[in-house]
């Protein structure tokens, strides 16, 4: 498990965090980041296409989000589908 301090408030970081549709302008090698559904309303699907030619992954996500300080991130399809869930709390 990683822990960091940082000088930014819960609500500022969840901010960055939960919107999965803007990663693509922001975080490197992100190439694509798009919601495709809602689930519920603070829970939906994306689609994110990560790397840098020749090396690119493509791969579907769920998000569950509670503001102010919460964001669960589980795989569904790609290479790292049964290896990695993400936790923002």
């Amino acid at each position: 498990m990683y822990v960091s301090i940082c000088r930014y408030s819960r609500e500022q970081m969840f901010d960055v965090v939960s919107k999965v549709e803007l990663y693509s302008e922001f975080v490197p090698w992100c190439k694509e980041s798009v919601v495709t559904s809602h689930v519920k309303k603070d829970d939906f699907l994306c689609k994110l296409t990560v790397g840098f030619p020749p090396v690119v992954e493509r791969y579907t996500s769920r998000v569950t989000i509670s503001r102010p300080s919460f964001v669960k991130v589980r795989f569904n399809s790609g290479t790292w589908a049964c290896h990695c869930a993400s936790t923002f709390t």
